[in-house]
């Protein structure tokens, strides 16, 4: 009939525009995805495995020798570089207790910023990829009683420090750990290039790097670059744990 005909017609123009739309839409997450998988995130992931282990432990010092112990046993895989850090890169966002410049009064609002905060083992930068621009790395000498140190990023070191050489300038922290209240005092000792660890499509944020040798971490994510098997690395990995 001349109804049915008439309706048939609306239908296949409306299946016609549906399918326009979902081709644009098509279009535009591809193009978006091609735009996000170009993106430099400041660090290299080829390679990389990223494995999460839950802290045993609930003393402070029990925490930080755990944490030694397991990177001098990962460290000592062949064929492996090994790191451990408190957040992996774009999976474990946020993470941004307040900081000052220690030449700053905490009462001063304008001086503090939220900054990422990382707890990192010695060659977390040297096995992500980020460069070392200034200064020194985190080392295994960094330990519980001495005095605390951190690394920080370019951003930061803009933000914080223009016009001046950050190595051997003091930042204050409160909340690098749970429990923390009185602010912490660092030495600036080292200066790294800025990665996107938040997200792919956000901004680079300040971003400070404190030892895993003076900290101990709630849960421990262990960060593995190698050309091995991820089978024969995930078998390595739950032995070495066990």
């Amino acid at each position: 009939s001349k109804g049915g005909a008439r309706l048939r017609s609306l239908l296949v123009v409306g299946q016609v525009a549906l399918s326009l739309v979902l081709l644009v839409g098509a279009g535009l997450l591809l193009r978006s995805f091609s735009r996000l998988a170009a993106t430099d995130l400041g660090f290299k992931t080829d390679g990389l495995f990223a494995v999460s282990v839950d802290q045993p432990f609930r003393d402070p010092a029990m925490r930080v020798r755990f944490q030694s112990v397991v990177y001098d046993e990962l460290a000592a895989i062949p064929g492996v570089q090994a790191t451990l850090t408190s957040h992996v890169p774009i999976r474990h966002p946020f993470g941004d207790p307040p900081m000052w410049p220690a030449s700053r009064s905490a009462d001063d609002a304008s001086a503090q910023s939220p900054v990422l905060a990382r707890i990192v083992a010695p060659g977390y930068f040297k096995t992500i990829g980020i460069p070392l621009i200034s200064g020194r790395d985190l080392t295994a000498a960094d330990r519980l009683g001495s005095p605390q140190v951190m690394v920080i990023d370019e951003h930061m070191a803009r933000e914080f420090f223009p016009g001046q050489n950050p190595i051997g300038q003091h930042v204050m922290a409160t909340g690098m750990v749970v429990g923390d209240v009185a602010p912490r005092d660092f030495e600036v000792v080292g200066v790294v290039g800025s990665a996107r660890l938040n997200s792919v499509a956000g901004d680079v944020q300040a971003t400070a790097y404190v030892s895993s040798h003076q900290f101990g971490m709630g849960r421990v994510s262990v960060l593995l670059r190698t050309s091995l098997p991820a089978a024969t690395l995930t078998r390595t990995i739950r032995t070495l744990m066990a």
